[in-house]
């Protein structure tokens, strides 16, 4: 092979360097690379089989790239591969050729949007959040700041249910202390019965008894030991017994309840005085009344059967809270 010849096989017209040819020029270059790599192979008077017992490349494979048919080969990968090795063992430099099958160069912010859209991208939360912009951080913190005050406001809810319950229970005990501590007031139903005396249980000695004992101590002989004159015990008078409060009549009264449980209750009329209060057994009814508004606590709403005033109804349900009324009748 000549030098003009071998010259001829590695110029290349520079437009093409750099890469970024399309599917013609890339043939043209392969048609230019093979009719190189053929006459520097007959030049050194070697055949094709020659050439594909030493790269291990078959025969037919070795033909289409010296005819540069790239559509008889698996792809340009392994088309610039042989291309390379065959050059390589016929010191041919083909390398300006091969640039020419390089893929175009696409622009910079090209690149940068398909890197973005990749899968790799996809897979980046923390990439795709910051790339969201303040709009979705600020969303996130809208969640959170929603489900915290859902959260606080829940909690509270159920501190100020346990404070009203507490309260109720002490409400309870310090009124029931108290009204032990009061006499029975008018409108209260109580009934009360004071302990009885023993000594009004035992009958007092008759007045027939000290001159009998006199008598039988007089006939007894002079050597018997004198008897010891019977005094006559001093009997207190009975204490005056205050007759029991009698309970009132299921009818009377302004307020009437009526009880299917046991059930703590407590009225007060406009005074503050209790004009109805206690802890009722399941099956009883209370009645009474004072001044009005009455102010009303029902420690067991679910024990009350029902409740009226002046025989109509009153509507605990409406001021139930955790089965306790509180309400205010004007």
């Amino acid at each position: 092979m000549s030098e003009h010849d071998r010259a001829a096989g590695q110029a290349v017209p520079t437009q093409y360097v750099g890469g970024g040819a399309h599917e013609g020029e890339r043939e043209a270059a392969a048609r230019e690379i093979g009719a190189a790599l053929a006459r520097e192979r007959e030049a050194q008077r070697l055949s094709v089989e020659d050439v594909s017992a030493r790269l291990k490349v078959a025969a037919p494979k070795l033909r289409a790239i010296e005819a540069g048919d790239l559509q008889s080969l698996p792809d340009v990968t392994f088309a610039k591969g042989v291309m390379r090795a065959y050059a390589r063992m016929l010191h041919v430099d083909i390398d300006a050729l091969l640039a020419r099958f390089q893929p175009p160069v696409a622009p910079v912010n090209e690149i940068a949007r398909q890197r973005e859209g990749s899968l790799n991208a996809a897979f980046d939360d923390r990439k795709r959040f910051r790339s969201g912009g303040a709009g979705g951080r600020w969303v996130w913190l809208a969640l959170v700041a929603v489900v915290l005050a859902a959260g606080g406001w829940f909690g509270l809810d159920h501190i100020r249910q346990w404070i009203e319950t507490r309260s109720s229970a002490t409400e309870t005990a310090v009124t029931e202390e108290h009204a032990a501590a009061q006499p029975t007031e008018p409108g209260t139903v109580t009934a009360a019965l004071p302990p009885v005396m023993a000594a009004a249980d035992s009958p007092a000695p008759s007045a027939e008894t000290t001159p009998v004992s006199a008598a039988v101590a007089t006939a007894a002989p002079a050597s018997a030991v004198a008897a010891v004159p019977v005094v006559a015990p001093i009997v207190a008078p009975a204490a005056a017994t205050p007759a029991p409060v009698p309970a009132a009549p299921a009818g009377a009264g302004e307020l009437q309840i009526r009880f299917a449980a046991d059930t703590w209750y407590e009225v007060r009329d406009s005074s503050g005085k209790i004009v109805l209060g206690g802890t009722a057994k399941a099956g009883q009814a209370v009645a009474g009344g004072g001044k009005a508004p009455y102010k009303v606590v029902i420690g067991n709403v679910k024990g009350v059967e029902s409740m009226t005033r002046n025989g109509e109804p009153v509507d605990l349900k409406a001021a139930n809270r955790n089965n306790v009324a509180r309400l205010t009748l004007p």
